[in-house]
């Protein structure tokens, strides 16, 4: 949820401005809240099992490798679409004088690293860096929502449009922020049992995280063509804020930073569940009696995010990323259907 504020969903979320995306917001709520307890509630059945064990025990060896491969797929790109908007970002906003190829090499190195460390420490990591980061993110948020600058007659256009119907890309991109629930398909491995009772309370943040995404830029830029021009809407809405009394005036610097290190975290979570299911599916390589196999997937990881970061415009990955956040919903649908499948193979068994 809070990395996607400098990803692209806002970009899809603002170009549906007045032509429902405020609508986006509680129907992309319902199904992603939806989805993550019929995930969450499936998963029950299998505790301390990932996808790749449950396949492997209830369905058969070919649909098990095909489907683990797709998902894969989608996992790496998660990681990617991500990776490379901050590429863009350390490009025009930190350092224009930096290569792509080294920027994109530093990032590599530490996320290459972290990918490689076992689930569990993953899992620790990210509990750490969330709490360390999460207040000073929701304070700048904050700032920015009672800003002497923020303009709330722009926010009352927005929220005359709230009868319009929203298109198909802007409810994926809404559901969107809800999807984390799905890298549970590799973390269940590690969770004891799963607790459904708080997911409101998950339903309750998003709503105000999307609400935030959408009325920061537009409370500062404009509703109607203000904020129609930027690609990333708020690194704008942070450079227009001030701290008075902090040590860096400037709140941009903070606001890279601090979402620098839960992209770091996003990244490295999906990469290291894609890493886990194409573990789970190819032979493994031994060196000195070593098996490198997850080594040569994160050199692979690295290879093709060097050739995207060369090769692609922002306009073509913003096209790529959109479709893939159209088929999203489907796919989590689908998923479901195989945890259906094998839960009734599991009580015929039993």
């Amino acid at each position: 949820m809070i990395t996607n504020v400098l990803t692209f969903i806002p970009r899809i979320m603002m170009n549906e401005r007045l032509t429902g995306g405020l609508l986006a917001i509680p129907i992309g709520s319902i199904i992603g809240t939806g989805l993550m307890y019929i995930f969450m509630k499936q998963f029950s059945h299998f505790p301390k099992m990932g996808l790749p064990e449950i396949l492997e025990k209830y369905l058969s060896k070919w649909v098990k490798n095909i489907y683990i491969f797709f998902n894969g797929y989608m996992w790496f790109h998660a990681g990617l679409f991500t990776l490379l908007s901050f590429i863009t970002i350390t490009k025009v906003f930190i350092s224009p004088d930096m290569p792509n190829i080294l920027i994109s090499g530093m990032f590599l190195l530490l996320i290459c690293f972290s990918i490689l460390m076992p689930t569990k420490k993953v899992l620790y990591a990210t509990e750490l860096l969330i709490l360390l980061n999460l207040p000073f993110i929701l304070l700048i948020l904050i700032k920015a929502i009672f800003n002497d600058y923020f303009s709330w007659d722009t926010v009352r256009i927005f929220f005359t449009h709230f009868r319009e119907i929203p298109s198909w890309s802007a409810i994926s991109a809404a559901t969107f922020i809800y999807f984390g629930f799905a890298n549970l398909i590799i973390f269940n491995r590690e969770m004891q049992k799963l607790n459904l009772k708080w997911l409101w309370l998950i339903m309750l943040f998003g709503i105000q995280v999307l609400l935030v995404t959408m009325v920061g830029p537009i409370g500062f830029h404009g509703a109607v063509k203000g904020v129609e021009g930027y690609v990333f809407p708020w690194i704008s809405t942070a450079d227009s804020m001030r701290m008075e009394l902090g040590f860096v005036e400037r709140v941009l610097f903070i606001f890279l930073l601090l979402h620098t290190n839960i992209s770091i975290v996003s990244i490295t979570i999906h990469w290291h569940v894609s890493m886990e299911l194409f573990k789970s599916i190819f032979p493994k390589v031994r060196l000195k009696g070593k098996n490198v196999l997850g080594y040569i997937i994160a050199a692979a990881f690295a290879l093709i995010t060097f050739l995207f970061a060369g090769f692609t415009t922002e306009d073509n990955l913003f096209s790529i990323m959109k479709s893939w956040i159209n088929g999203l919903i489907p796919a989590a649908i689908f998923m479901n259907f195989i945890l259906l499948l094998a839960i009734r193979r599991k009580k015929k068994n039993e």
